[in-house]
């Protein structure tokens, strides 16, 4: 009975995103959190490997991008560098899903 309640609609703020839309006002490196999102695993790994910072702000932000690049580099390496972040967990296979759980120990 609930199912008729529960639907799959498209939202036409974000166009199916999933992030609202003052995330878009965030930049690094002229980059939005949106498409960084929408990117593979291993675009955004090298994104935020290759990124260059002032030294002012790589002071400020040291901390978690260790923290973001290591937890790219375990989904990399348990072989989920195609996936992208915005990936809905319904859509991943039972082997995915392992894997990410994996990553997530190991991290």
């Amino acid at each position: 009975m609930l199912s008729r309640y529960r639907g799959k609609t498209k939202c036409s703020t974000c166009n199916g995103k999933r992030l609202r839309k003052e995330t878009s006002y965030i930049k690094i490196s002229d980059t939005t959190r949106m498409d960084l999102v929408n990117l593979p695993i291993d675009e955004v790994r090298d994104f935020f490997l290759n990124l260059k910072l002032s030294e002012h702000d790589y002071s400020i932000a040291k901390r978690l991008l260790k923290e973001i690049n290591n937890r790219l580099q375990f989904l990399s390496d348990v072989g989920l560098n195609y996936l992208s972040l915005n990936r809905a967990s319904n859509t991943l296979s039972g082997g995915e899903s392992q894997r990410i759980n994996l990553a997530t120990s190991l991290g």
